[in-house]
């Protein structure tokens, strides 16, 4: 039989593997569970010396008190119900209440307000936040009244005058209201055969152009949409910010007077795949501005495809010398292996004589010399004026010349022999170099993908729709020198013919209101079929409001010759 076997008693015994076991339990409880802590006492970390030897040193610390008994009390009461008549009784009791409790009104009003129907109305507040309801937002005493959602409803319907009168007509008679009108039937009324809506008349289409015009040609009332329809809605229930713009769109005068747009920075583009292109015009070097000796006048020509380009300084402007300068460029132009196939230039009457000089050029029948509108394909040669213009600043600024004559040449020089990174890194001269499929290996390099919409805010032109023509050239909408308020467009009224989309750019169009005549979207004015060419007289007062009027006492005029006198 063999040594009887001894069952070691659960996480602990007297034998080896009980006492083993037992220290292992314990150990494992110990590193599981964290330090040990008395039963009912806090966990707090002992401190180490050297921190209680540093707090020794600094300030002693500061105990904060506890809260006044009185504001303990008056919170306590606050939370607790109890009738308005005791919480009256406590001395301080207005020093809980928060600022934005309170009803800020007149202080005839605050005066009348009794305390407990503050504390009834902040009550009755606080139990609606509670319920899931919205206090209702205060307005302040300069806000303009807000529109009532009822009023809103039927601005959004704006019955016309027809229905007005029905509605008018059913109330006086005591029939059933019109569809259009029983949503409102709370708040309609009639009297002397006019309908109105809380208190407040509803215009008819004749009343509203009425009213508008009154405004509009009064110095005394609004000109403009929105202050015209703040005004007229004290006045009139059915008055809408449409209803007024499209009133003061029919009217002659708000026409001439519309404030035009700016012009798009890219219109058109130009396809061009080869030379002969030929761009001219002139500018002349300020003496007085920029300090250039004498009067000369500079001719710019260009070829559009490689920007090949001289300028020539001539002492005179005429069409004769002017004539010359381009003469001898298309010769040059064409010693380098291209014929020039037509010349683009502004309306300046010292570039008539282009079509002299191209003339000896032409190889098929048809116009070789065309005049920009708008100026959009001259902008290309004013680009390249303006470099001439920059170089030549820095010769006259270091005063080294004062003749533009003496540089020009140079300065051609330099710009025809400079890299063009939009053309292969090739320079004007080389690339007039090139032969034909050279030419269109350098093309396909270069892809302008840029899509640049009409300007926005205007109305869509169609054809059939009536419009006015700015009264402005190109260079004078660019021009922001010139500032004023005159009439800006046109008083005769066009019909749009046909509309064509740009090349390279189809989401502008050029609209036809002539034979030969287009015009880009922003030099457009839509105007309605029927224009209100009737203006209200009598409302601009005679009575003078200057200062000091001329020859009275303590004038300046008076005082002057006084002075003079004396």
């Amino acid at each position: 039989m063999g040594p009887r076997q001894v069952q070691p008693r659960e996480y602990g015994g007297t034998t080896v593997l009980g006492r083993a076991w037992s220290g292992l339990a314990s150990f494992f409880s110990e590193f599981t569970g964290g330090p040990a802590y008395r039963k009912g006492t806090a966990r707090t970390a002992r401190k180490p010396k050297v921190l209680k030897t540093e707090l020794q040193k600094r300030a002693k610390s500061v105990t904060i008190k506890p809260e006044p008994k009185e504001l303990k009390r008056e919170r306590t009461q606050l939370k607790a119900k109890r009738p308005v008549e005791q919480f009256e009784k406590d001395a301080n009791w207005n020093s809980v209440l928060k600022d934005e409790e309170v009803d800020h009104d007149s202080d005839e009003k605050q005066a009348t307000v009794s305390p407990a129907s503050r504390v009834d109305a902040i009550t009755k507040a606080t139990e609606g936040e509670k319920q899931g309801g919205r206090r209702k937002e205060r307005r302040h005493p300069l806000e303009p009244e807000a529109v009532s959602r009822k009023r809103k409803h039927l601005l959004f319907m704006n019955p016309g005058t027809e229905k007005i009168l029905e509605a008018a007509r059913a109330l006086k008679l005591g029939q059933p209201l019109p569809v259009w009108a029983q949503p409102f039937a709370a708040h309609l009324s009639e009297e002397g055969g006019r309908l109105y809506f809380d208190n407040l008349p509803m215009a008819s289409k004749e009343e509203k152009r009425e009213a508008v015009k009154l405004s509009y040609f009064d110095p005394k009332g609004a000109s403009t949409i929105l202050p015209i329809t703040d005004a007229l809605r004290t006045q009139f229930a059915n008055v809408t910010k449409n209803d007024v713009r499209n009133v003061l769109r029919s009217l002659e005068t708000y026409q001439l007077n519309f404030r035009r747009r700016l012009p798009a920075k890219v219109l058109g583009r130009m396809v061009l795949n080869k030379p002969g292109v030929i761009m001219m015009d002139t500018f002349f070097p300020s003496r007085k501005v920029d300090g250039w000796f004498g009067n000369y006048s500079c001719l710019c020509c260009m070829d559009a495809w490689s920007r090949y380009s001289r300028v020539y300084v001539n002492e005179k402007k005429d069409k004769e010398t002017i004539g010359k300068g381009m003469e001898r460029f298309l010769a040059e132009f064409a010693s380098k292996g291209h014929l020039p196939r037509m010349v683009l230039m502004d309306k300046g009457s010292e570039l008539k004589a282009a079509g002299k000089a191209i003339e000896k050029y032409r190889q098929k029948p048809g116009n070789m010399v065309h005049n920009s509108v708008t100026g959009q394909p001259v902008l290309m040669v004013e680009n390249m004026q303006s470099q001439y213009q920059r170089r030549m600043a820095v010769f006259r600024t270091a005063s080294l010349t004062d003749d533009p004559s003496v540089i020009m040449d140079d300065i051609s020089e330099h710009l025809n022999n400079q890299r063009r990174p939009d053309r292969g890194n090739l320079t004007p001269v080389q690339l007039l170099t090139l032969s034909a499929d050279e030419r269109k290996v350098i093309n396909l390099k270069y892809k302008d993908k840029t899509v640049i919409p009409e300007v926005k805010g205007l109305r869509k032109l169609e054809i059939g729709h009536s419009v006015r023509v700015l009264l402005m050239t190109r260079k004078e909408q660019l021009d922001t020198s010139k500032k004023g308020f005159r009439p800006k467009w046109s008083r005769k009224v066009f019909t749009v013919l046909k509309k064509r989309a740009l090349q390279l750019n189809p989401n502008n169009f050029r609209y036809f209101v002539g034979s030969n005549t287009s015009y880009y979207r922003h030099e457009l004015l839509w105007v309605p079929k029927e224009t209100d060419k009737e203006v209200i007289r009598g409302l601009v007062g005679s009575k003078s409001s200057l200062v000091v009027e001329a020859g009275t006492e303590g004038s300046d005029e008076e005082s002057y010759s006084h002075s003079l006198s004396d």
